[in-house]
């Protein structure tokens, strides 16, 4: 399941892998044409990616909608949860990662789409491609929940400790740990993306490893905003693994999980290159 947008460019890259098989009319083959889903809410979006890959199959919606917002009792049932039992999930937002309602939307997709996959009998490993606009627009209150829970994470594993001190350097980890709250907000845009890469995945962590899921962050990385003519963005890629050391020893499968939150993290270039931090 994919947030493609308009341009597609994740479905491009899948057909010239040849991943999804087309036929010599560019269209997306029969054998294929269920391999892959786009959720897309814009019609412009929706007669574009038509048009660029015929036999699509596209459901024009938010997604959140099909995720029935971010009620905690409330689900998608029947062929409506089809779209989030998916081995890959590729949620490409043009949104921050914003606090509404008391709850961090993106977030409780994810949690969701977890939930979603538990239920499966068996649930099966699946990978989750997450993207966000890398800046932090939180109220006051909380940036200082989120400063709380950065500095939690930091005392309970010692290796993701190590990475916020690599990745924020010296200052702003110094001020991540003191209880005056860090007008994030205000931030340079290179920490607001910092924030975001340590917060985000910790959070979705936090967050499922309770249902047996131990994730495993391959990728952690920030592009964009350097040069001031592009949004800055983070991205990560997650492997959920299913874990039944979850049912006897749950706090080491929530932290063998934080340990990974920053091995791989670093910056895409404008050139393209793959930096480590």
């Amino acid at each position: 399941m994919t947030l493609p947008g308009a341009a597609g460019l994740d479905l491009k890259h899948l057909i010239d892998h040849g991943l999804i098989a087309t036929t010599e009319s560019g269209a997306i083959a029969d054998k294929d044409n269920r391999r892959v889903i786009a959720v897309e809410k814009d019609s412009l979006a929706v007669l574009e990616l038509q048009r660029s890959f015929p036999g699509l199959k596209i459901l024009q919606s938010d997604i959140y909608s099909r995720l029935h917002g971010s009620s905690p009792i409330v689900f998608p049932t029947g062929q409506g949860k089809d779209p989030f039992i998916a081995a890959v999930i590729n949620l490409d937002f043009n949104d921050s990662f914003l606090f509404r309602n008391g709850v961090f939307p993106i977030l409780e997709a994810v949690v969701k789409i977890a939930t979603l996959q538990t239920a499966q009998s068996p649930p099966y490993d699946w990978t989750l491609l997450l993207t966000v606009q890398g800046e932090v627009r939180w109220p006051g209150d909380t940036q200082l929940a989120a400063q709380r829970f950065l500095a939690e994470q930091c005392t309970l594993c010692p290796p993701y400790d190590q990475g916020c001190k690599r990745l924020f350097g010296d200052p702003l980890y110094g001020r991540i740990n003191a209880e005056p709250p860090v007008a994030m907000h205000i931030c340079e845009r290179v920490d607001q993306q910092h924030i975001l890469m340590a917060f985000v995945p910790a959070q979705i962590i936090r967050r499922v490893y309770t249902m047996g899921w131990r994730v495993e962050v391959t990728h952690n990385l920030r592009y964009g905003g350097e040069a001031g003519n592009t949004a800055p963005m983070a991205t990560w890629i997650m492997d959920f693994v299913r874990d039944p050391r979850a049912a006897s020893t749950p706090h080491t499968v929530l932290t063998d999980g934080l340990g990974t939150v920053l091995q791989g993290a670093g910056r895409v270039t404008e050139d393209g290159d793959l930096v480590l931090l």
